[in-house]
């Protein structure tokens, strides 16, 4: 004789609270990276959020997604609003007289000469690493 193992069952066992259209909102805010979503199943319907605080809680059928995903908020990373996002672009002399422009975009120096495009480092990035005074 073997006995079933319904993944279902056991999470239904750690749910607690059924959620309903009036106290859905003291669902505390969970951050994730996806947004939550509803899942209906014979055993009832559950909103479904992802990441360490999420997991599976119960809902009536009064709650709609635009309710649960009230309760959710995107993830950012935490340095998401300081990151600097300014774009500078300066010319460089090639070596038979082409210009050519090597851009920095947050500390990463990018050249647009064709030798560049391949190797992914060229003279021209490093010549402007030493008129900036950058670290090769």
């Amino acid at each position: 004789m073997t006995k079933e193992f319904s993944f279902q069952k056991l999470l239904i066992k750690f749910l607690k609270v059924n959620y309903n259209k009036e106290n859905i909102n003291t669902l505390k805010k969970i951050t994730s990276l996806n947004p939550p979503v509803i899942a209906n199943f014979p055993s009832g319907k559950y909103a479904i959020f992802t990441g360490p605080e999420g997991g599976w809680f119960n809902i009536d059928d009064t709650v709609t997604l635009e309710m649960v995903q009230s309760r959710w908020s995107k993830w950012k990373p935490k340095n998401a609003d300081t990151v600097n996002t300014k774009i500078k672009s300066i010319k460089i002399k090639g070596s038979k007289g082409n210009m050519y422009n090597v851009t920095i975009n947050n500390g990463n120096l990018s050249c647009d000469c064709v030798g560049y495009g391949f190797r992914r480092r060229c003279k021209h990035v490093e010549q402007a690493k030493r008129e900036l005074g950058v670290a090769a």
